[in-house]
């Protein structure tokens, strides 16, 4: 008998220590469960934080404090809903431009951005752009002296060829284009994923009407190329204008690794990343990156090329 009150005895106190035991598992997973939380959410908001810094490192590392240091001045940029259709204005308000543009988003339904910049400084380097009206006749003492006229008007000469720089056209312009950038987040939220930023920004840029740049324009060479805001003043844009406007914005975030890839009478983007099986890509420097076309009117996604995107002429990284 008193074996057996012995064995219930030992029983019970078995279940005691598991019941305790259960209890005691179950409030420490709910405390490593709420600190795992925190822990994620504060990584996230860091690391998001971390990457607009860095973004704006690498506009103030780049940027010319003669003309680009220009990054704290005060401007106003937000995103509002509208059901009206596609439209582009801006108009003057003191001294700056007002900007109003509507396109359709990833999920196809309109949106509009307002934004302001200080019109001087948009001015100035509109009015830089380009060479002087029969360069291409003219004769130089050197190739100094065309190197220095080119690059005053952001072009550039390679093998006695005189072409668009479009690493320093962009440079010049991407602390302008800052108000543009702030949207795409506020639009998208800080949880978005790379692939959406560079959707919705191609769908902005698709959703421009598309015409092309006169090559004379106010007495200076222009190539057929416009920079970002004398096309935003403008309302259009053709294929390589709508590259600059588009890589001044995302070339703001260091995550992105842009190229310019020129096919036959075309010009469109390439973005590094790992493609997926039905996205098209080119390879440069042994990474790959991915096609982006935002030259429009067709709404084509990440990885999708026009035909006009083969053959590949040339690759050109976006060098900050």
């Amino acid at each position: 008998m008193g074996s057996i009150k012995r064995f219930f005895a030992g029983i019970f106190k078995a279940i005691l220590v598991l019941f305790f035991g259960f209890i005691a598992l179950v409030f420490i997973l709910a405390f490593l469960s709420e600190y795992f939380n925190e822990y994620v959410e504060d990584s996230t908001s860091t690391d998001y934080d971390n990457i607009l810094e860095d973004a704006e490192d690498v506009t103030d590392e780049y940027a010319d404090d003669s003309e680009l240091d220009n990054e704290d001045l005060d401007y106003q940029a937000s995103y509002f809903k509208t059901s009206a259709r596609n439209y582009q204005q801006h108009k003057r308000k003191g001294d700056e431009y007002q900007f109003e543009y509507v396109y359709r988003d990833l999920s196809n339904r309109p949106s509009g951005w307002r934004w302001t910049y200080d019109k001087e400084i948009i001015d100035d380097l509109n009015n830089r752009f380009g060479l002087p009206e029969g360069f291409f006749e003219k004769s130089f003492n050197s190739d100094a002296e065309i190197r220095r006229i080119a690059r005053e008007g952001f072009f550039k000469m390679e093998d006695r060829i005189v072409k668009p720089d479009y690493s320093a056209l962009v440079k010049a312009y991407m602390p302008t284009m800052k108000p543009m950038y702030d949207i795409l987040i506020q639009k998208l939220g800080k949880n978005a994923t790379a692939e959406q930023m560079i959707m919705e920004l191609a769908r902005f840029c698709q959703d421009v009407p598309y015409k092309l740049p006169p090559e004379l324009y106010k007495g200076k060479e222009t190539n057929g190329l416009f920079p970002p805001y004398l096309a935003l003043l403008k309302g259009w844009a053709d294929c390589d204008t709508k590259c600059m406007i588009y890589a001044s914005i995302l070339g703001r975030d260091p995550r992105f690794k842009i190229v310019f890839i020129t096919g036959p009478g075309h010009l469109l983007l390439g973005i590094r990343g790992v493609p997926k099986p039905y996205q098209d890509y080119v390879n440069f420097r042994g990474e790959k990156y991915i096609l982006c076309e935002p030259v429009g009117p067709a709404r084509l996604n990440f990885g999708e090329g026009t035909e006009n995107a083969h053959p590949v002429v040339e690759i050109e990284p976006l060098v900050l």
